[in-house]
């Protein structure tokens, strides 16, 4: 069948009609992700029964579910609580060691790198901490 220009606008209309619920409902349907007991990644549209998995978000653009953000939000905080941490550790240390990458030995830290690691955990913290300090004002 041959399409005449006449034509040709309403088979353009149709056809965009057809992908835009074709989108709607992909976008509609969960993915799922997980990982089997020999560290393969797979995906589906059901999730496992015996292993723990997360959906994942469409491609279309659509927004993550309320989960997926919980389980950032809870990542995030890992990460900021895991800073201050190390930030205390080079704060209250009265000396602090690193391990020689070419000798293996542990040598003690001079007072400029020190000070240069105590600046780099800040930076870190003020980073990562940054959204913990906002939620908690809201």
């Amino acid at each position: 069948m041959k399409i005449t220009n006449r034509q040709r606008p309403r088979a353009t209309v149709w056809s965009a009609l057809l992908l835009l619920g074709l989108a709607g409902v992909a976008a509609a349907n969960p993915v799922y992700r997980w990982v089997d007991a020999n560290g393969r990644v797979h995906y589906g549209d059901a999730p496992p029964v015996a292993a723990k998995s997360s959906e994942v978000a469409p491609a279309i653009g659509a927004k993550p579910k309320t989960a997926a953000a919980d389980s950032a939000k809870a990542g995030a905080a890992d990460s900021c609580a895991q800073a201050r941490k190390t930030l205390d550790s080079y704060t209250s240390a009265s000396r602090i060691s690193e391990v020689d990458p070419v000798t293996g030995e542990a040598q003690v830290i001079d007072g400029a790198r020190r000070q240069q690691m105590i600046d780099a955990a800040n930076d870190k913290v003020r980073r990562l901490c940054a959204d913990q300090h906002s939620d908690n004002l809201n």
